[in-house]
C-alpha cells in the first residue's frame, strides 16, 4: 500500500490535553469544486464499521470546513478516489488541510473488489516535531524497515535479541516526548515487533501489554497489537483442560453467560472489558471459521447484544451481528436508497409485501445483456407474482438512462452512484449476480439463481413452501 504524505495548518488549543471537544478542518483543493467532502472515523476495530462525523460540499473554489465534535483522540478519514486519506484528530483542536488533488477510481478499480485505496497521511506545517501526526509519522518512517525485516524472517528461528536492539534504538528517537496517545502509540507498535520476532508466546505478551492495561479499544495500534495476540484464542482455549468446554457451551448451550464463565478461570485476563472483548472479537472471527456452529455464533452475539456484562460493548456484538448476517437466508439484507432513470428514489422498504428478485449488473456487460431479455420474458409472464429490482453500476445515471431510452424495459432500474458501497455490502465478486427476497423483507435465497438456471421453477416452489402459490 503506497503512503503519500500531505501538509496542513494545525490552530493549538490552550492546554495539552482535552477530553472531549470541538474539531475543526477546512480546506481547498480546486479540483474537488461541486464535490461533497464526507469525513468518517470507525464506530469500532472489530468489524470496522464506518460512520461519517461530518460532510460538506466544496465550494466553486474547491473550498469547504467540517465542524464536529470527539470524545478523544481518533484516526479520521476520507475515501476520495484512489486515495484513504486520514490524520489523527484531537479534541479542541482546528486543522486547516491540503487534500491530494482528485484522482478517481478507473473503471476497472471500480469494479475489482480487491482494489486498494494508497494511504495518503496529512501533516501539520507548524513547525512543531510534537505534533502528535508529525510524531506518528517520523515514528512509523523509523519503525517500517524494523516491520519489514521481522515480518519475512517469521518462518525463521526465534530472534530476540534484534528485536531488543530495534525496540530500544526506536525508542531513543523520542526521548523525552511526553503525549499520552503517542505513548500509547509506541507502545504498542514496538510490542508488534516483539511479537513477530517471536521473542514472547501470546500468553506473555498478554501479560505485558494487555492483563494490568487500560483496554484501549479506540486505539488503533492498541487494537492492532490485540488482533495479533488474541486471534484463534477460542481453538487454543478448547484444547486445555479447563477450556474444553467451550465447544459445548457455545454449540450446544449457546449461552453468552457460560462463556464468559469458563473463560474467567483462564488467568489471561483481569476484568470483565478484555475479557468481553476478547470474547467479540472471536465470536467474529470463528463466524467465518469451521469450528462452531454458526447459528450458535448468532445466538450468542444475539445475547451479547442484549445483556453484555460491559455495556458499551452491546453495540459492537449489534455490529458483527448486522455483519455476519447481512446476505444469509432468513435475515433482512443490507438496505439502500438509489435513484431510477428520472431521478426518483427508491428504497428496499418500498418493495415489502411482495417477493424481489434483486440482480446487481452494468449495462456494457455482455451477461448481463442476455439476462435482460430472459428477465424481460420472465417479468411479462410473472408480473403478478414478483418484482425485479435492476441495480446498475455504471460510471453515471445519464448512462443508465440512455441505455433504458433504447430498451423496451418495464421493471425497476437503479443506478448505485448515490451509495457506491452496496456492491461492498452485497459481496458483489461478478456481473450479473442474483438475490431473492421475501414479502417479509428478508433474504430468501442468497445468492438466487439466474433466470437461466430454472428461476421460474424455484420462485414457485419457494412460494408453494411458504403458502403464497396453490
Amino acid at each position: 500500500m503506497s503512503r503519500f504524505l500531505l501538509v496542513l495548518s494545525l490552530g493549538f488549543a490552550s492546554v495539552a490535553i482535552v477530553y472531549g471537544g470541538n474539531v475543526q478542518i477546512s480546506g481547498c483543493e480546486v479540483s474537488y469544486a461541486g464535490s461533497k467532502i464526507s469525513l468518517r472515523t470507525y464506530e469500532e476495530y472489530i468489524t470496522y464499521q464506518e460512520k461519517i462525523l461530518a460532510e460538506a460540499t466544496a465550494d466553486a473554489n474547491g473550498c469547504f470546513s467540517l465542524e464536529f465534535q470527539l470524545e478523544r483522540t481518533s484516526l479520521v478519514f476520507w475515501h476520495l478516489g484512489k486515495y484513504f486519506v486520514y490524520l489523527y484528530a484531537e479534541p479542541g483542536k482546528d486543522y486547516h488541510i491540503n487534500l491530494p488533488p482528485r484522482a478517481d477510481k478507473t473503471e476497472a478499480d471500480r469494479l475489482n473488489p480487491y482494489f486498494t485505496e494508497e494511504e495518503v497521511h496529512l501533516l501539520p506545517v507548524t513547525g512543531d516535531s510534537r505534533e502528535l501526526n508529525h510524531l506518528i509519522t517520523r515514528f512509523d518512517s523509523i519503525y517500517g524497515p524494523y516491520y519489514s525485516q521481522f515480518a519475512l524472517s517469521v518462518y525463521g528461528p526465534p530472534d530476540p535479541a534484534s528485536a531488543d536492539t530495534a525496540v530500544e534504538t526506536i525508542l531513543r528517537h523520542f526521548n523525552g516526548i511526553n503525549h499520552p496517545y503517542f505513548s500509547d502509540y509506541l507502545l504498542y507498535k514496538t510490542a508488534i515487533l516483539r511479537c513477530i520476532a517471536s521473542q514472547y508466546k501470546a500468553r506473555s505478551l498478554s501479560a505485558m501489554y494487555f492483563r494490568n492495561h487500560p483496554v484501549l479499544f479506540e486505539n488503533p495500534a492498541y487494537m492492532e497489537l490485540f488482533h495479533r495476540i488474541y486471534d484463534s484464542y477460542f481453538s487454543y482455549f478448547g484444547r486445555t483442560d479447563t477450556g474444553k468446554a467451550i465447544y459445548d457451551v457455545i454449540n450446544r448451550k449457546q449461552s453468552y453467560t457460560t462463556l464468559r464463565r469458563i473463560l474467567a478461570a483462564d488467568d489471561v485476563f483481569k476484568g470483565d472489558t478484555l475479557r468481553d472483548l476478547v470474547i467479540l472479537k472471536n465470536l467474529h472471527d470463528e463466524f467465518y471459521r469451521n469450528s462452531f456452529n454458526r447459528n450458535a455464533i448468532i445466538h450468542v452475539l444475539d445475547s451479547f447484544r442484549l445483556q453484555g456484562q460491559v455495556v458499551m460493548f452491546r453495540p459492537v456484538a449489534a455490529n458483527i451481528l448486522k455483519k455476519v448476517t447481512r446476505l444469509m437466508a432468513g435475515y433482512p439484507p443490507p438496505s439502500f436508497r438509489l435513484q431510477d432513470s428520472q431521478g426518483n428514489f427508491k428504497s428496499l422498504e418500498d418493495f415489502k409485501g411482495r417477493y424481489v428478485y434483486l440482480n446487481f449488473c452494468y449495462c456494457s456487460s455482455y451477461s448481463c445483456l442476455k439476462e435482460f431479455e430472459m428477465l424481460n420474458t420472465l417479468y411479462k409472464k410473472l408480473k403478478g407474482y414478483f418484482e425485479i429490482v435492476t441495480i446498475l453500476a455504471d460510471p453515471t445515471l445519464q448512462k443508465v438512462t440512455d441505455f433504458l431510452n433504447q430498451n423496451d424495459y418495464s421493471w425497476t432500474f437503479l443506478h448505485y452512484g448515490q451509495q457506491p458501497d452496496i456492491l461492498k455490502e452485497y459481496d458483489i465478486r461478478a456481473f450479473p449476480t442474483y438475490f431473492l427476497i421475501g414479502p417479509d423483507g428478508k433474504l430468501i435465497l442468497s445468492p438466487a439463481p439466474s433466470p437461466a438456471e430454472n428461476f421460474q421453477q424455484t420462485l414457485f416452489n419457494v412460494m408453494r413452501s411458504r403458502g403464497d402459490l396453490q
